[in-house]
């Protein structure tokens, strides 16, 4: 049975989990209290805080709290070509989603007005700009600044006013402890600095930001809000949750509706498929055109190279024949179970993505007691040499040592 966010405090009895502290390099780790077998389930539940990543606005229009697309394949194409698109199939006109705005005039749209009441009870009554009638004021400047310091904070305000909202002293000590609010690591510490900078400029710059940002977090939330969990707000706190979610976002991807559109004609009759073609062609070109246009405004040779060989591999046929023209929804979340789980190279636990940003965690093979349940970070670079698995893993700041690194070492 699905487990709600909320479920922070009972899914660790309900799964035959605990969570333990391991060690300072691995910190807290989840083990198995009695036998699982492979391909049971251990959690499933949507994130504490989600968003869509801003670059991908332009391709997908979506939910802004369960992430699922909104209205008809029709405003989903219009969005990508950013002009109104005469011929269509009648079908394109067909509702897929609601197109429920915020009450407060915020600007934000959700699937349908049941939604939006999730968001606004979990967090959007205290992140809703709607009602702010000041530019000056710290809530509108804290947003307008993250757009440009970071999707981070954007998170990190969502986690604030989820805690502040949670209906008990209880649900909020859980989160406090998820978030290593009193001994976790500091953002600025698992920040890597490119390559071309110097480092000490960096953190430095890095450091005036975080206390910018804390000053408007502080500032926008009320001082009654704020003593119902008085452990956030300090400059340490606001540091360890940034740090908490940078190391611990699961990127997800939802498909384009209207990709899975062009991707189910080849099961039609071949005159009903002909006939759709033969109207959706003038659109699709359109749309090739346009991406098209987007490689050659890389100035970057080497950004140009890497983005056009990524490009040119979304627009290659599928499997079954489709021609993959449309991106999607691409994001991150936070998810509770998810971010207490350790990284193997050789997990016994799996999770899969469903609609509207839900995770399921699996076992993989069976789990003995006693056993750490592991997954992996590296997703589709699983495959990878132990070189190039170390590498990859660097972002996350340890060194994986689990049995397949040292076999292969």
């Amino acid at each position: 049975q699905r487990q709600s966010t909320w479920g922070l405090l009972t899914w660790i009895a309900i799964m035959s989990v605990c969570v333990r502290f391991i060690d300072e390099v691995r910190g807290r780790g989840v083990f198995a209290t009695a036998p699982i077998k492979a391909g049971d389930v251990l959690w499933s539940g949507e994130p504490l805080a989600a968003l869509q990543h801003f670059d991908n606005m332009q391709h997908s229009r979506n939910c802004a709290h369960c992430c699922a697309p909104l209205g008809s394949l029709r405003l989903q194409l219009e969005h990508v070509l950013q002009r109104p698109i005469d011929a269509l199939p009648e079908s394109f006109n067909t509702p897929i989603s609601d197109m429920f705005p915020c009450p407060q005039n915020c600007g934000e749209y959700f699937c349908e007005e049941s939604c939006f009441q999730r968001c606004f009870d979990q967090y959007h009554r205290l992140t809703c700009v709607g009602p702010i009638d000041s530019l000056e004021h710290p809530l509108y400047l804290y947003k307008k600044l993250a757009t440009d310091a970071g999707e981070v904070f954007l998170l990190a305000l969502k986690v604030y006013a989820s805690i502040l909202s949670s209906a008990s002293r209880e649900q909020q000590n859980a989160f406090l402890e998820l978030f290593s609010v009193t001994n976790g690591a500091d953002w600025i510490d698992v920040l890597q600095c490119p390559p071309d900078e110097d480092a000490v400029s960096f953190k430095e710059h890095k450091r005036q930001l975080l206390c910018v940002m804390f000053g408007y977090l502080q500032a926008a939330l009320s001082t009654d809000q704020q003593k119902t969990c008085p452990e956030l707000f300090t400059l340490d706190a606001f540091s360890r949750v940034l740090a908490t979610l940078e190391r611990n976002l699961i990127t997800v991807e939802i498909d384009s509706p209207v990709q899975q559109f062009l991707e189910s004609l080849p099961s039609l009759a071949p005159d009903a498929r002909a006939a759709l073609e033969l109207t959706l062609e003038p659109t699709l070109e359109l749309v090739r055109s346009q991406k098209e246009e987007e490689w050659e405004d890389v100035s970057d040779e080497d950004e140009m190279e890497e983005e056009t060989e990524e490009d040119v591999a979304s627009s290659e046929p599928v499997e079954n024949g489709a021609e993959r023209l449309f991106d999607g929804f691409d994001g991150s979340g936070l998810y509770p179970f998810v971010s207490m789980l350790n990284h193997s190279c050789e997990p016994n636990a799996t999770f899969t993505h469903h609609r509207n940003f839900v995770i399921t965690v699996t076992a993989h093979r069976s789990i003995n007691v006693g056993e750490e349940i592991c997954i992996s970070y590296l997703g589709k670079n699983s495959k990878l040499s132990v070189a190039e698995r170390q590498d990859a893993l660097r972002e996350y700041g340890f060194v994986c040592n689990c049995s397949r690194c040292q076999a292969e070492q």
